[in-house]
């Protein structure tokens, strides 16, 4: 770089200069005598006569400058140049690696002694007592931490020749109020303002091109945030925490919204999202709690993970038809949100369960050319052809009945549907009930599915604590583990002949059943079946792995005649254990032990 200032005179020649910054020597104050170099080009001897107190050179190549020479602002104030520590750079520019003056209005000159001043180096101010600082308009960077912790800095002038903002630069400046990025910044760094909590006011030039990810995370008093057009590069969690920010405007040179871009701005009321913005990142909106508007961007692909979760305020949603993929969670614990839109483009719903259940959500509907999605009118979610009931909403009030096409009610389809007051099932074609389908719809009183019924999966009707009936038809095969988990009302069940396999826990918790019959086809119980059957009778299995049974007869309250026949001689040792509380003599049967 070439020097910008010649206001100082030259007290060297670069051999002295470099005679003096590779010397192990400490010279001490006064004057030294004259130097005798040889070059070595043409042996020549120079004479130089200097005062070393105007330059002090150490083993460290670091210069202290000489104490009269100050520089003065535009305002009056003056610096003075002994108060700052320095190299120099392979350009011969002055690089200011520390400040050890005690003036807390610091002035940056433009040059020591004609080398000019083109860096506050790393941790050059960090700690520092300083309140403002004005930058020489000859600084092009500002180093890693430079005012790191400089926790009284209220005012912060930067140039218009400044190039790079690095990681760290105002760390902690705690009391900085306002900031001017200037038109020549290309780069802000890592955590570059982050915690600069009474930060009020940001004006970003038009020549800032990346954002470092946290760059102005936790600045609390932000109050409008306006990320120009030349910014290409943004980083997670850019803006996150900026509470006070009431106003968003997202630039046209970014592709995407970055991972916890603008997370946690409580103030944010909407959002216009530029038509350049193919992808929302996950939890780029997260806990952006007065949100109640988002205009979608035209050309939107992908929402990521979590990206709006929180979103206490957001009411409704219509999902743009060019979008394909919705992540996981993405509207999680929008509690307020009624309506959600699906687009003609979404081909997952991953999304779909959590949205349900943490919402207030009465109606999902979907694009009639949607290819992999339908809805009804009462804004039920299907597949296309209608054979798998995916999902209602958890805010649906009253009831409902099952279309005909329905094969299978897929796993949380009608979870936490807490105001479905009564199912028809009956008239449908459901062969398989997932996991969790039923579980805590606190005010079903009552079930029947159709003969074409064969599998209950785990969880099923869990916690449907109202349930006090169900009819399972007559071609069920087979009941998962817990089931009928927590259904304390339940009071009576009917297996037909086709089941033959009840899971672990399958009725466990149900504090009113009373009345069971295992029909004739039962083949395998796993560990644990009901605690209490029968009326006062009791049935408990206890410590089994494995136990097969060829036929259980109910013939009048299990009293009469129990037929077993152990089946699986795989296993090394079978421990048996049945305890029927019936008449002594039918007891001999009870209690096996095989090896």
């Amino acid at each position: 770089m070439e020097n910008k200032n010649k206001s100082f005179p030259k007290l060297f020649s670069k051999a002295t200069l470099s005679m003096i910054l590779t010397s192990s020597m400490v010279l001490n104050s006064g004057y030294a005598a004259v130097a005798t170099v040889k070059s070595s080009s043409d042996n020549e001897v120079q004479k130089e006569e200097t005062s070393v107190s105007e330059r002090r050179a150490t083993t460290t190549s670091v210069f202290k400058a000489e104490k009269t020479e100050k520089a003065v602002s535009k305002t009056g104030a003056e610096t003075s140049i002994y108060d700052f520590e320095y190299r120099l750079s392979e350009n011969d520019d002055v690089i200011i690696t520390k400040y050890v003056g005690s003036d807390t209005v610091v002035v940056i000159p433009e040059d020591f002694n004609g080398y000019v001043v083109s860096e506050i180096g790393d941790s050059a101010f960090r700690d520092s007592k300083v309140t403002s600082v004005t930058l020489s308009s000859t600084v092009e960077k500002i180093g890693s931490a430079a005012f790191r912790n400089c926790q009284s800095l209220t005012e912060i002038n930067l140039n218009n020749r400044l190039k790079n903002i690095d990681n760290y630069a105002f760390m902690y400046c705690y009391a900085l109020q306002s900031v001017t990025i200037p038109d020549s910044c290309k780069r802000i760094g890592y955590e570059a303002f982050y915690r600069c909590e009474k930060m009020e006011t940001l004006d970003l030039g038009n020549g800032v091109e990346t954002i470092e990810g946290d760059a102005f995370d936790y600045c609390l008093k932000l109050k409008k945030i306006v990320i120009p057009d030349s910014v290409t590069s943004m980083g997670s969690y850019a803006f996150n925490y900026c509470q006070s920010a009431t106003e968003l405007v997202i630039g046209k040179g970014l592709k995407a919204v970055p991972y916890c871009a603008f997370g946690s701005n409580y103030g944010l009321t909407s959002v216009t999202i530029p038509d350049n913005i193919e992808e929302i990142g996950s939890y780029a909106f997260g806990s952006c709690q007065s949100l109640t508007q988002i205009n979608w961007p035209s050309k939107l692909l992908k929402i990521g993970s979590y990206a709006f979760e929180y979103n206490y305020a957001l009411t409704s949603v219509s999902i743009p038809d060019t979008v394909t993929e919705i992540g996981t969670d993405a509207f999680r614990y929008c509690t307020a949100l009624e309506q959600i839109h699906i687009g003609k483009g979404v081909l997952n719903m991953d999304f779909v369960n959590t949205v349900s259940s943490d919402t207030a959500l009465k109606t999902i509907t979907v694009h009639k050319d949607n290819p992999s999605f339908s809805s009804d009118e009462n804004g039920v979610l299907f597949n296309k052809d209608k054979t798998k009931l995916i999902r209602m909403g958890r805010g649906y009030e009253g009831s409902y009945k099952i279309p005909a096409t329905v094969t299978t009610i897929g796993a949380y389809a009608f979870s936490y549907c807490q105001s479905l007051t009564s199912l028809d099932v009956s008239q449908s074609s459901v062969e398989t009930v997932e996991s969790n389908a039923f579980r805590y719809c606190d005010k079903l009183t009552a079930l029947e599915f159709p003969s074409t019924l064969k599998k209950i999966r785990e969880y099923a009707l869990r916690s449907c604590t109202a349930l006090e009936t169900v009819a399972l038809g007559n071609s069920l095969e087979e009941i998962e583990g817990y089931a009928f988990y927590g259904c304390s009302k339940l009071n009576g069940v009917v297996l037909p002949d086709t089941c033959q396999s009840i899971g672990n826990y399958c009725f466990y918790s149900c504090g009113s059943l009373t009345d069971v019959d295992l029909g004739e086809g039962l083949l395998y119980i796993r560990y644990r079946i009901p605690r209490k059957i029968f009326g006062s009778k009791r049935l408990d299995v206890l410590c089994i792995d494995s136990l097969h049974l060829q036929r259980v007869k109910d013939s009048g309250r299990f009293g009469k005649s129990v037929d077993i026949k152990l089946l699986d001689k795989l296993f090394e040792r079978i421990y048996l254990v049945l305890a029927l509380w019936c008449p002594a003599k039918q007891c001999d049967v009870v209690k096996h032990s095989l090896l």
